[in-house]
């Protein structure tokens, strides 16, 4: 599971791992990856990491071989949740800003995506799930970045599961709402007017 260190990542891995299944979490930095590892057995939980920047294509390469290594073979699921929120209005959000959150909350699940596809083909079966967000349908002042991020991540996800075949049960999108998120912070994550 990408973005796995905190809010919806890290409820989720927690209680996977609760649950029995072997998971894998990722996190930006080893330090993450360490806190991660320590929530979990601080609750007798037993999970492994691997440190991932999803907005990094080598960084994405090298993550999922080393899952691959770790399991015999490749990932059996696939949770892309790693996302960055990016509050302004148009005219207030750089190129640079964009790009980043369109390589995190898009390109890089699509990345984490096409890598792990080959693996669950050759096994004949695999799950993905793309977190996405409500905002992705109804979009929020001064979020349309964001907004569209997430929309064009359901939108692939959809085109996804029309061609994932024989992937079953195939790819969904997930449209959690109404989380207690970084994001929510609002002002604090406007950029300084000039």
């Amino acid at each position: 599971m990408t973005g796995a260190t905190g809010g919806i990542g890290a409820a989720t891995v927690l209680r996977l791992a609760g649950a029995g299944f072997d998971v894998i979490g990722t996190g930006r930095s080893q330090e993450k990856a360490d806190d991660l590892i320590a929530a979990a057995a601080a609750r007798g939980r037993l999970l492994r990491t691997v440190v991932v920047d999803v907005a990094e294509p080598s960084s994405c390469v090298e993550a999922m071989g080393e899952a691959a290594r770790m399991t015999g073979g490749g990932v059996w699921a696939v949770v892309n949740n790693a996302g960055v929120p990016q509050a302004g209005s148009l005219e207030d959000v750089s190129d640079e800003q964009a790009r980043h959150l369109l390589e995190v909350n898009l390109l890089g699940a699509m990345r984490i995506c096409r890598l792990a596809l080959p693996q669950m083909r050759r096994r004949g079966e695999g799950r993905i799930v793309n977190v996405s967000s409500g905002l992705g349908r109804v979009p929020w002042p001064l979020g349309g970045w964001y907004s569209a991020s997430k929309h064009a991540l359901s939108e692939l996800t959809h085109c996804l599961r029309v061609g994932s075949h024989p992937l079953q049960p195939p790819p969904r999108p997930r449209r959690p709402a109404g989380t207690a998120h970084r994001l929510r912070e609002g002002p604090r994550l406007l950029p300084r007017r000039r």
